[in-house]
């Protein structure tokens, strides 16, 4: 094995750069935060150090994720999904089936949604500096304040960002900062990266995390307030929460040996056995129900041979289109069907693209979609998730795709445009649902 030495991974169209380091028998893969550049990062000695001794125990897998650093630039700002995705990509690779997560910054939240969305591939987290939401909502309050995180914008490519994630270190560390800044991106991805990072909120996603989860934060954190990190260990199902007096953002800045220490003691004692992923099926993937409008009257209108051979075409038309935007068709209900998606965006594209071909047949159909917990069952899903996105498209009118605001709230950086459908009830749900529906 060559450590250290930059290769790549293909995701898609695209490729991630990423290093190699260690050859221990467990793999930890480092989930990068809001820019990064795996080599660069590598002319301090603090990021050195701190890599080298994750590498005693572990197989690390370090990467830019697309869109920064050494991978493809042409991607523009990743959202989620596609974080997700580069991931996965770097895993394959490196042939690894089974790992752990380091998320930090930005990256915690990629790294739970990961688990939530792939249990059976990640065997425990860390996160570091992570938090739920980059802005602050009417129900939300524990960031900084978006305008002044927005002046950073102003400065980008100075090294004045280094202020925020390592004040320690700073002015000291100020041309190597700005070295940093220009090489990962422009003044003007840095701020789609923040605008888009506005845009994720990942609290309802919380309780679908069953993989165990060290929480670590700084109480000196200027970047990201240390009630981020009790907010993510309060709400995690299974977590334990290690707070470190000061070294600001970054985990290889400060006492960094004590971070890598209270990674490798959680991750030695809590991974998940082989045995309790299979006890706990239950896997986060976005449901998409759909629903030919008016289909009594068509049948009545066709008669029962055309109506079938409308049907046939429906099913092609849907199941290409479902296997193209990587999902799985669970079952057809008639006239509609049911299928789940590993990513939310992927699953909306899909219910699109799925309307607008089967309108060529004068077909028109209705679509509800909603990110949920979700357990099979025999050759069927179950879960508050399935009935909820049922209920969405039975508000839905013809050729109309209704979401969740839990699934919009996931969608950042994917191009898909929304507009507010209001506050709904859901027949046999509580509470009120926000909808959105899909342009």
């Amino acid at each position: 094995m060559s450590n250290g030495v930059t290769k790549y991974a293909d995701a898609g169209d695209l490729q991630i750069a990423y290093q190699v380091h260690g050859d221990g028998p467990d793999v930890l893969i480092i989930v990068p935060g809001l820019f990064s550049h795996i080599e660069i990062h590598q002319e301090t000695s603090e990021y050195c150090d701190w890599l080298a001794l994750l590498a005693t125990r572990f197989k690390v897998i370090i990467f830019d994720k697309r869109g920064q650093g050494l991978s493809d630039r042409s991607a523009g700002v990743a959202g989620p999904e596609q974080r997700m995705d580069d991931i996965s990509a770097v895993a394959a690779a490196e042939n690894v089936r089974n790992f752990s997560l380091f998320g930090y910054s930005a990256g915690g939240a990629i790294a739970i949604l990961y688990a939530a969305s792939f249990p059976e591939r990640v065997r425990s987290i860390a996160t570091f500096g992570g938090f739920v939401r980059f802005a602050n909502c009417d129900d939300f309050d524990l960031m900084n304040d978006v305008e002044n995180i927005l002046k950073a914008v102003k400065n980008w490519g100075n090294g004045g960002f280094g202020f925020a994630i390592m004040p320690d270190k700073m002015p000291e560390y100020r041309n190597d900062m700005a070295r940093l800044e220009r090489s990962c991106a422009t003044p003007n991805a840095f701020r789609a990266m923040l605008e888009m990072n506005f845009e994720i909120d990942i609290r309802h996603v919380l309780p679908a995390i069953k993989t165990p989860v060290l929480v670590m934060h700084r109480r000196d954190d200027k970047a990201v307030p240390v009630a981020n990190g009790r907010y993510l260990a309060d709400h995690l199902p299974k977590a334990d929460y290690v707070e470190f007096a000061d070294g600001g953002h970054m985990p290889w800045i400060g006492d960094a040996e004590a971070v890598v220490e209270a990674t490798l003691q959680f991750m030695q004692a809590s991974p998940i056995q082989d045995s309790e992923r299979e006890s706990q099926p239950s896997v986060l993937s976005t449901v998409l129900f759909t629903d030919i409008v008016g289909s009594s009257e068509q049948l009545a209108r066709m008669g029962d041979r055309k109506w079938r051979q409308t049907l046939d075409a429906h099913d092609g038309i849907a199941e290409h289109e479902i296997a193209e935007f990587q999902g799985r068709l669970v079952k057809n209900t008639g006239d509609g069907l049911l299928a789940t998606f590993d990513g939310p965006a992927r699953a909306i594209k899909c219910a699109q693209a799925v309307a607008a071909k089967l309108n060529s047949l004068d077909i028109e159909i209705r679509c509800g979609l909603h990110i949920g917990e979700v357990e099979p069952r025999a050759d069927d899903i179950t879960g508050l998730a399935v009935h909820v996105a049922a209920r969405v498209m039975d508000l839905a009118t013809a050729n109309q795709v209704l979401i969740t605001r839990t699934l919009a709230d996931l969608i950042a950086g994917s191009g898909i445009s929304l507009a507010d459908h209001g506050d709904h009830e859901l027949k046999g749900l509580p509470d009120s649902w926000r909808l959105f529906e899909v342009q």
